[in-house]
């Protein structure tokens, strides 16, 4: 029986309004889930919004998950050291990794705290020995020189629509991270004089491989805004800290589309980036002037490069996803869960294929017996013309036996999973020296120097810092319960980070990573069996790359949720931050499962419509997350942070017209500004001139003969110290600085003039 079109329309529609109405609803609850004088509305809304979408996807399931090959057929092995030159590289590249970790150990003459320090010779042997290796692994994909310049040269560049959407992308992200950079955020804290301190020791001649300052930190950031400083004629301050931060975090918005494309193809792509460019915790994490940024901008095509080698077995992409991990260890301290994580993912893909092959782990069994035969294994032989392996005992001179029958273990014609084949697990070789070798500044320090290099990491882990004992499994289970809050519910504490106890993603794509982790769940489930011989599910098969995103994502999260010692400060937006490129990929799912059901449904006005769909929600995201960020998170620093840089304006006038830095002062207080900040914002660099609280204004008496014109900063609550200053100084002149943040952050000035001090 034909079935009309109209049928067919209508039993797709359906489900396609089912869809639009399950977000819209599920953006409803998101809005009123936080609202705590409505207990239950934003629960029951997403109860209802999550039962729709769920009830749609099974009426008409669609998978947009890339999943791997199931099998391919066993190739001819290729030697990767079969060629001389590649014989010769290989040995030279390990002859300049044992010389440069000799190279990279402790050294007196070397002007740092640890003694571990960058020099030309160790850097030469650093870089040698990376393009060494990556040049003899490397698949060239060709016979000879000529061939690989043929095809470097007819590299071309099409501007179809995927790449100007990317670039329209961009200039959305590039809005997101520069607008008003100066000026958001207003003001620093102490991390970032910290920071800063570190840049000023490379732009000095100092080249340590570990910052020894503040629990101690990795390199790489550091050594970025000192290039970026000194090759642009920048003055180091938080401008400079944040200009860094956001030309990285620029850089890493293609790198998630890469990401988001492999797992879902272009469409989901194109919204994970999109989505990332305008996110307010991808933006406030970039923007703050910290290295954090710097950690997603290798994290992220480190799982690109990951998730299509196990795809796809291109030894190309395991080289690629190594130098990423090497290199990212070497950012920040959340990127040393991605080792673990590729570990995990590559252990998922043996044991999927092995669970998925035909025959299963006896299959499995078979066919390792049969590579251990062709490897000449003793105790098993080999028949090439039949392709099998079977048990030889030894030979009798006494009686003369048949030979016994061969039983067939394996026909090498018969397609095996990539994950069993020799090729596989030589690319994964590969991978882990080119990760060993990028990371070889490190190498040595984290092994001669434990403690500081595991420091950081292990007092938030343990008791080791606070001195308190605790229920390990009990914290775990709490800190992983608010860690997965924190997207829709209750997010990062700290107002340096973000808006307080705001959820990490705004209302729309808070409610579209609900449907997408749903989404996610149900392709990784696949086929329901509701009774023998009655299925019914969203997927014929249980999809890999779901199962993939399902252990990534709490992984990359785990650097927050393993705060034991410290369970206020998890979920952290910092610690958390490879998550957002991944985060993004469950939120763009839906959207384009919405999108293709509308143009399956409706032809040519499903196109228009999924337009306009898009459009509506792309651009209230984009209002959410620039308010949020521009205005309320602006806003809460400002009342929050300490005015290091009004401060830093008037002393900076004083420099600049009648006075010099050397007779510039702010007289410390407790619980009010780091002196080190004002400074630093002045461009004078890690000069600190400050009466220390314990003298106060006393400290100035040796100033008192002086006949320069001075001036000293006060707390404007500070009236003992004005005391002593006036005493001290007769004539001085005193005003009080109105903020323009409010009064609460005001502060005195006391002017001494030239013609005042005595003589």
């Amino acid at each position: 029986m034909q079935v009309s079109s109209s049928t067919i329309l209508r039993r797709g529609l359906t489900p396609t309004l089912l869809l639009v109405l399950a977000l819209g609803i599920a953006a409803w609850a998101q809005r009123w889930l936080t609202d705590l004088s409505v207990p239950l509305d934003g629960k029951v809304g997403y109860i209802i919004a999550v039962a729709l979408f769920v009830y749609a996807l099974f009426r008409t399931p669609l998978s947009l998950l890339r999943d791997s090959p199931r099998a391919e057929t066993v190739p001819a092995e290729v030697s990767i050291i079969r060629p001389l030159w590649r014989v010769w590289l290989f040995r030279a590249s390990a002859v300049l990794f044992l010389l440069g970790y000799m190279s990279f150990g402790e050294s007196r003459g070397c002007a740092t705290t640890l003694n571990y320090c960058f020099t030309r010779t160790n850097v030469a042997l650093w870089l040698l020995g990376v393009g060494t290796l990556l040049l003899a692994a490397w698949d060239w994909n060709a016979t000879s020189l000529a061939q690989v310049w043929d095809r470097v040269r007819n590299l071309r560049v099409n501007l179809d629509w995927t790449r100007l959407a990317l670039l329209g992308i961009l200039g959305v992200g590039a809005f997101f991270l520069f607008y008003r950079l100066a000026s958001v955020p207003a003001e620093t804290t102490s991390d970032h004089a910290e920071k800063l301190y570190d840049v000023y020791d490379i732009l000095r001649g100092q080249y340590p491989v570990f910052m020894s300052r503040n629990t101690g930190r990795e390199p790489l950031y550091f050594y970025w805004i000192a290039w970026l400083v000194s090759t642009f004629n920048l003055t180091p301050n938080h401008l400079a800290l944040k200009l860094s931060g956001s030309l990285i975090s620029l850089a890493t918005i293609p790198l998630a589309y890469l990401l988001g494309r492999e797992v879902g193809g272009k469409g989901v792509g194109l919204l994970t980036a999109f989505f990332l460019a305008i996110s307010k915790w991808f933006v406030s994490i970039t923007r703050v002037g910290l290295r954090v940024p710097s950690s997603p901008f290798l994290a992220t095509p480190a799982l690109f490069f990951t998730f299509r080698a196990l795809r796809l077995n291109r030894r190309n992409d395991w080289l690629l996803a190594g130098l990423c991990i090497g290199l990212g260890l070497m950012t920040y301290t959340p990127s040393r869960m991605i080792p673990l994580i590729v570990v995990m993912l590559i252990g998922l893909r043996l044991l999927w294929d092995v669970l998925t092959m035909p025959g299963g782990i006896r299959a499995a069994w078979r066919y390792l017996r049969y590579q251990l035969g062709q490897a000449g294994v003793p105790g098993l032989r080999r028949s090439a013309a039949l392709g099998i392996v079977a048990d030889a005992p030894a030979p009798s001179d006494e009686t003369v036996v048949a030979p016994p029958a061969a039983s067939p273990v394996w026909d090498p014609a018969q397609p095996v999973p990539p994950t069993l084949t020799r090729a596989f697990w030589t690319n994964v070789v590969l991978m882990v020296a080119v990760a060993v070798v990028a990371f070889m500044p490190l190498v040595r320090f984290s092994i001669e120097q434990r403690d500081q290099f595991w420091f950081r990491s292990i007092t938030r882990a343990s008791a080791r810092e606070t001195g308190q004992t605790f229920n390990a499994v009990e914290r775990f289970l709490g800190n992983l319960w608010n860690a997965a809050l924190q997207f829709n519910y209750r997010g990062d504490n700290v107002w340096v980070n973000t808006v307080p106890y705001d959820p990490q993603l705004d209302p729309v794509s808070g409610a579209l990573f609900v449907l997408g982790f749903v989404y996610v769940l149900l392709a990784l489930i696949g086929m329901l069996r509701w009774s023998k011989g009655r299925q019914v599910g969203i997927f014929g098969e249980r999809s890999f790359t779901a199962a993939a995103l399902l252990i990534t994502l709490p992984m990359l999260l785990m650097p927050s949720i393993l705060a034991l010692a410290f369970p206020i400060e998890n979920p952290s937006v910092f610690r958390a931050a490879n998550a957002p490129p991944v985060v993004m990929i469950f939120v763009a799912l839906p959207l384009v499962l919405i999108v293709r059901r509308l143009r399956e449904a409706l032809g040519n006005w499903g196109g228009i419509a999924a337009a306009g769909l898009v459009a509506a929600v792309l651009l209230a995201a984009t209002v959410m997350n620039y308010r949020t960020y521009f205005e309320t998170y602006d806003y809460q620093l400002r009342r929050t942070a300490q005015n290091a840089s009004e401060i830093a304006d008037v002393l900076g006038g004083f420099t600049k017209s009648v006075g010099d830095i050397d007779h510039a002062w702010v007289v410390a207080f407790p619980n009010w500004v780091d002196t080190r900040n004002v400074f630093l914002a002045m461009g004078a660099g890690p000069r600190n001139n400050y009466l220390p609280v314990e003298q106060g204004a006393n400290a100035a008496r040796p100033q008192v003969n002086d006949p320069a014109p001075k001036m000293y900063i006060l707390n404007v609550t500070d009236q003992r110290n004005l005391g002593i200053l006036r005493s001290l100084f007769p004539q001085g002149q005193v005003y009080t600085y109105q903020s323009r943040t409010g009064p609460d952050k005001d502060f005195t000035v006391f002017f001494v003039p030239a013609a005042s001090a005595p003589q």
